[in-house]
């Protein structure tokens, strides 16, 4: 198991969401509020609201799952956490190159715990966690193996975690003790923060840089309508039993969003095509909308729950037949003489 704290937790997250009447931590009264502990430097930020995550249907069953079962308890005697009543919010902030090695990242975690017994599970995980103090903070120190950042954790209150990479921990202790401004700051994200639908499950932010567009237009010529981006929204919502996706490409030259819709529409129609052997697929492409406009890219999806059900069926299938395929025998000399 990896000893980075902060993967162990994002993996919970991601892996084994549950059920829950989860209530608000201390330290947040809101997912948005997660903001205020990020950089002006943030360029790109998700927000997740976990309590919300862990009361859908869909994780209700994934929960009652023979493996995930066994994997959401193992979690809870690893960290003393239990994400059905412990886990609040989550905002990862991102800064930096975001398509590079060159990012930083933090996570802020709003949830609730016990310091000295969440600390002493750390340490017992990973015996080699290392002290340090940066602004009177203490930072949680686990180095990473093959080359990788090492990772730091620290406890900003008694609901507040951040782990992350070093200057992305700094920067986030930074802004917490006002000696920097937060990403609310940041003129050119707060911009598309505002079109964001914050009510959702999980939304997202990320503004783009004018020179990283010019730069892929020049390499490839099919990103030529992909000039004048400069920003992306996401948004996943679980609404009547169903999956609500969105995702929109902010761009004030309409001309090239009506090229770029009209191209992605022509792929969508590719892929429905070659769809015959995929049903469910082709369902799911069915369900996409893509449409333009003066200010903006859209495409969008709602996909019911009984949808949702045979992708992972199929999703499950085809990792079955890949565990159990047997890998092909090379041929003998005999053979190749015969």
């Amino acid at each position: 198991m990896k000893r980075n704290i902060v993967l162990v937790l994002c993996l919970a997250l991601i892996l084994i969401p549950a059920a829950s009447c989860a209530k608000k931590g201390a330290g947040a009264s809101s997912a948005e509020s997660l903001l205020g502990y990020l950089p002006q430097s943030t360029n790109g930020v998700i927000v997740m609201d976990m309590g919300r995550i862990m009361n859908t249907d869909a994780a209700v069953k994934a929960i009652q799952e023979e493996k995930m079962a066994a994997k959401y308890k193992e979690f809870i005697e690893k960290t003393g956490i239990d994400p059905q009543k412990d886990i609040h919010f989550l905002a990862v902030g991102m800064t930096g190159d975001l398509s590079g090695k060159a990012t930083e990242a933090a996570v802020i975690l709003n949830m609730d715990y016990k310091k000295d017994d969440l600390l002493a599970k750390i340490k017992a995980e990973a015996k080699d966690v290392q002290e340090t103090t940066y602004s009177g903070v203490t930072l949680y120190t686990v180095p990473e193996k093959d080359g990788d950042k090492p990772a730091y954790v620290t406890f900003l209150s008694d609901a507040i975690i951040a782990g992350g990479t070093e200057n992305a921990i700094k920067s986030v202790i930074d802004t917490q003790q006002k000696k920097t401004e937060s990403i609310l700051k940041n003129e050119a994200l707060a911009a598309i923060l505002k079109g964001v639908r914050k009510d959702a499950m999980v939304w997202s932010a990320f503004a783009v840089p004018a020179e990283a567009m010019e730069k892929a237009a020049a390499e490839n010529p099919m990103m030529g309508n992909l000039k004048g981006l400069y920003g992306v929204t996401m948004l996943f919502d679980y609404k009547n039993k169903g999956l609500v996706a969105e995702i929109k490409g902010l761009n004030k030259d309409e001309a090239k969003n009506k090229e770029l819709a009209t191209m992605l529409d022509g792929l969508k129609a590719m892929g429905a095509m070659a769809s015959s052997q995929e049903p469910a697929l082709g369902e799911v492409l069915e369900k996409i909308v893509i449409s333009s406009g003066p200010d903006a890219i859209t495409i969008s999806a709602e996909l019911p729950e009984d949808l949702l059900n045979k992708l992972k069926a199929k999703a499950e299938e085809k990792a079955e037949s890949l565990l159990t395929k047997k890998p092909e025998t090379e041929t003998s000399e005999d053979e190749i003489e015969e």
